[in-house]
Order: C-alpha cells, then sequence, then structure tokens
C-alpha cells in the first residue's frame, strides 16, 4: 500500500465543538486517538505548508535554506521548549529523529555558511552586538593591521546553509512518509486507523491533501450565537473579535468564506456540531461511514461524547437576556450560519455557569 497508517482528523474555525468528533472517535477499539492535543505542524507559520512555498513554488538560494532553518526551530519547539514536553509527550518521543531525517530527504546539499538574516533571526541584541563586533574588527584591521582576524560575525563558523530538492515529487513524497512516520508515533499499537486533531486548517483543502498518503477529514461548525456568548462569557479569550457584533459578525463570515467558496473534496465530510447532539444516530452514522469505521469496534458508546449532556453547550444566548440586541443582529447578518433548533429546546440554567 506504500504507507502504514489511515490519518483521521478533525477540523474548525475555533471553538467550534470538532473535539466532540474527536471524543466520539476515542469510544472505537480500532482507532488510535491518545488526546486532542492538536497537531498543527503541517499548517502553521513555518510549518510544511510554508517550506512548499519557499522549496518548490519560489525557491531562492537564500530564502529557502532561511525556510528550512525556520522549519527545524519550530518542529524543535513544538517537541518540547526546555523542560516543557510538548510532542515529545503527546506523540511518545522521537519525533525530531523524523523532523532531521525528513531535511535530509528534502535537501540536496548542506554546508556551512550564513548570511544577514541568520542574524537577524536571533534578535536584536545580537544583532547590534553583530555590528559592534563587526566596526571593531574593521577599526583593528585599518588602524593595527590585524589582518588575521577570522570573521567579522559572531554567527558560528559551524551556520549550516541548505539548498533544497526543487522537485515537486521529491518534496511531496518526503512528506507523505515524514507524516506518515510521524502518525506512527501516535499508534503504537498498529490500529486499523490513527486520529489527529487539527492537522489541517479548515480551508485550501486540496492543497493539505497532497501531503497524505492517506487522510479523512471531518469539519465542524458551530451556531455563531453559541460561539459568541462562548467567548465572551465562558471562555474570555482573545481568539474571537466579540467586543463589536460588527466586527464579530464579519469576522464569522470571513472564516467561513474561505472553505465555502469552492465545494469539498471527497476527503471532506461537513457537519454541524448542533447535528451531533440533535440527530447522533444519522450524524454519527455519517461519520461512521467517512471514516470508514466498523460499527462492531464502537464499544465504549457514549462513555466520552454524551449528547444528552452536551445539549447544555447549545442555546446559550437565550440565558443572558442583555445580549437580546447583538443576538438580534447576528440573527440578521448571519442568518444562514444560525441553526434551526428543535422547537421544544429549553435553556439548561447550567448553560449560564457554563458547567459543560
Amino acid at each position: 500500500m506504500g504507507y502504514q497508517n489511515k490519518i483521521l482528523t478533525t477540523t474548525g474555525c475555533y471553538g467550534t465543538g470538532s473535539s466532540a468528533v474527536t471524543d466520539f472517535i476515542r469510544e472505537f477499539d480500532s482507532v488510535a486517538c491518545k488526546s486532542d492535543y492538536e497537531v498543527r505542524f503541517i499548517h502553521d507559520p513555518d510549518g510544511i505548508s510554508d517550506l512548499e512555498y519557499h522549496l518548490i513554488e519560489n525557491p531562492n538560494r537564500h530564502n529557502s535554506s532561511n525556510s528550512i532553518k525556520r522549519f527545524i526551530r519550530m518542529m524543535e519547539d513544538l517537541d518540547h521548549v526546555w523542560f516543557i514536553k510538548r510532542y515529545a509527550k503527546h506523540l511518545g518521543g522521537g519525533f525530531l529523529k523524523l523532523v532531521y531525517e525528513y531535511v535530509d530527504r528534502i535537501t540536496v546539499l548542506q554546508y556551512a555558511g550564513s548570511w544577514h538574516q541568520d542574524v537577524y533571526d536571533r534578535g536584536k541584541l545580537f544583532f547590534v552586538l553583530s555590528r559592534l563586533s563587526s566596526h571593531f574588527s574593521t577599526f583593528l584591521h585599518q588602524y593595527f593591521h590585524c589582518s588575521n582576524l577570522k570573521s567579522r560575525s559572531l554567527l558560528p563558523v559551524g551556520e549550516k546553509a541548505f539548498l533544497p530538492a526543487v522537485r515537486e515529487e521529491v518534496f511531496l513524497n518526503g512528506t507523505r512518509d515524514f507524516i506518515d512516520h510521524v502518525a506512527s508515533l501516535a499508534n503504537t499499537d498498529a490500529k486499523s486507523a490513527v486520529l489527529l486533531d487539527q492537522l489541517v486548517p479548515p480551508s485550501n483543502f486540496r492543497r493539505y491533501i497532497r501531503y497524505f498518503h492517506y487522510i479523512k477529514i471531518i469539519l465542524v461548525e458551530r451556531d455563531p450565537r453559541d460561539l459568541y456568548i462562548l467567548e465572551k462569557y465562558i471562555w474570555h479569550g482573545r481568539v474571537v473579535p466579540y467586543q463589536r457584533i460588527e466586527v464579530f459578525c464579519k469576522w464569522y463570515q470571513w472564516t467561513r468564506q474561505l472553505y465555502r467558496a469552492k465545494p469539498f473534496p471527497e476527503e471532506v465530510l461537513f457537519i454541524q456540531f448542533e447535528d451531533f447532539i440533535y440527530n447522533y444516530e444519522e450524524t454519527s452514522e455519517k461519520i461512521i461511514r467517512h471514516f470508514k469505521l466498523d460499527p462492531k469496534t464502537h464499544t465504549k458508546k457514549q462513555k466520552y461524547f454524551q449528547p444528552g449532556r452536551s445539549k447544555n453547550n447549545t442555546h446559550l444566548w437565550t440565558g443572558y437576556p442583555a445580549e437580546k440586541r447583538n443576538i438580534a443582529y447576528i440573527e440578521q447578518a448571519l442568518s444562514e450560519y444560525c441553526y434551526c433548533f428543535p422547537a421544544n429546546i429549553e435553556y439548561n440554567e447550567y448553560n449560564k455557569k457554563g458547567v459543560f
């Protein structure tokens, strides 16, 4: 088959309830799903997608090398930051070894070399010290004839530079194998599939699908009225701009238009978070079919995802009468995104308290 893992993932535009699908999949014995920790190294800044741009779409002798360095630094930080384990904890170790092997595969030459961007990347203090060192070296050379100075730069002599393989086929084949090997770190029991959360963004799917031997994606959406209330009163986050209702609606619409502009490829299934609660059986069957799961392995049904309990996460705005005007604005500006709740739904007092 050429690959070891059937990779499954969920995605959404922040706070949409994609973790509900992750919890649902955890109930299947046939899927490796250790946690809902987000694994975003493909699409985050300096990740694989940025790497492809600088190596394949717009190769440049300096920029390509710098992109590889940034990629390595980002992967090292994702693995761990000092004593704080990140991927090293959630993927069980071995991630950085795979990163270095991947870089070896997509480059044709690694050599000792540097340029001014290597100085900039070390921060403002290093830049100032480097300039002072350079001026001091020039002064010594001009007035004291110190011609044996080895370098005017504070960069280490062993600073690396990279020349990439600029063939798309080489990059994609190396990337597919790399991601498959990363998935194996989370699939230590060699189950039939492995789920990694947020592997791809909720947009530009056709670009990211190319990076996988096998991928199935579920995109989850949520009613904007609930998202507004959650961010403002319960999460107190800074991702969603809830301070002005006009800005919130423009933000919500812009982010959703990114994936609504084109038809979904067959690898992507769209589901509404509320449907997973109020139409549980039908929606769960869609997920099972899309992910090609064996229903017989659903041995822990409703152990992790409980639609009855998750109802407390919906229809939240009815507990905030002071938001009546803003909710009305959302319903007018984002009518196509507002979920049609069952007529007999009742407000649950838990909602206002944020007890989920």
